[in-house]
């Protein structure tokens, strides 16, 4: 799987963000993870090969593209993997984004997050 992501990123026909479990292949995060998600990368790292830890590795905390950002935490310090959790943490993500839209996949609850004045 993480071949044909690189291809496409590669590609220019994906986008690809580094995540906290994508993080955690390469950077010791146990004592930040519960059981079960420690046990699944544990499992994921057994699985992968050098280049696939490589392209993780080169994965963007963020990435921003004319009035878009993407970041897999907040992109209020992306690398401190905040979850987006009420309108003050959602409102200091959108700022620092500095973009239109922002789309964030750690927040683990859908919403909208814009920094539009409609």
């Amino acid at each position: 799987m993480i071949d044909r992501i690189a291809n496409l990123v590669e590609s220019k026909k994906a986008i690809a963000i580094l995540g906290n479990h994508d993080e955690a292949i390469f950077k010791d995060s146990r004592n930040q993870m519960n059981a079960n998600a420690n046990a699944a990368i544990d499992w994921t790292k057994s699985q992968l090969n050098s280049d696939h830890v490589e392209f993780l590795k080169n994965l963007s905390l963020i990435i921003q593209e004319e009035n878009i950002c993407f970041v897999h935490a907040s992109a209020h310090n992306p690398a401190d993997w905040n979850y987006i959790t009420d309108s003050m943490s959602a409102w200091r993500c959108v700022q620092n984004s500095g973009k239109t839209y922002t789309f964030v996949g750690h927040a683990h609850e859908q919403a909208f997050l814009s920094n539009c004045s409609w």
